[in-house]
């Protein structure tokens, strides 16, 4: 995913995002909350935003974002696939598409969960400016 979206950087003259494990952490996290917990939503029950997180884990940050994706590519695609399919999906909306190609940020924290039972895959992307 990370080459996809730095792909998507270089294209949109934006300078590549770098991995942080503190991101990496906090949304792995997120996505592995949402299966456990079955939500999907920006809003999380009980403990706030990402922006709630990133301030008690006292990540330095001046910027941030939150990128989201539910489906279940994965049980018809491989994962490379399915990362594809999903980095399509997030350029096709405003929104997210902001967030993939915002010059400012240089942080990026990828966490990715799946439920076998139903096929369902939450990938959440964690991006900060310093």
């Amino acid at each position: 995913m990370l080459g996809l979206i730095n792909g998507e950087r270089s294209m949109a003259g934006a300078p590549p995002l770098h991995l942080d494990a503190t991101l990496d952490a906090i949304a792995q996290a997120r996505s592995q909350d949402m299966i456990d917990r079955d939500y999907f939503s920006h809003q999380i029950p009980g403990a706030g935003t990402v922006f709630d997180i990133l301030s008690r884990d006292h990540v330095p940050y001046t910027s941030a974002g939150e990128n989201i994706a539910m489906n279940s590519y994965i049980t018809v695609y491989s994962l490379a696939q399915t990362m594809q399919e999903t980095n399509a999906d997030f350029m096709h909306s405003p929104e997210h598409r902001e967030n993939i190609l915002r010059p400012r940020y240089a942080d990026l924290g990828l966490g990715i969960a799946f439920q076998r039972a139903t096929g369902k895959l939450i990938l959440t992307e964690v991006f900060t400016q310093p």
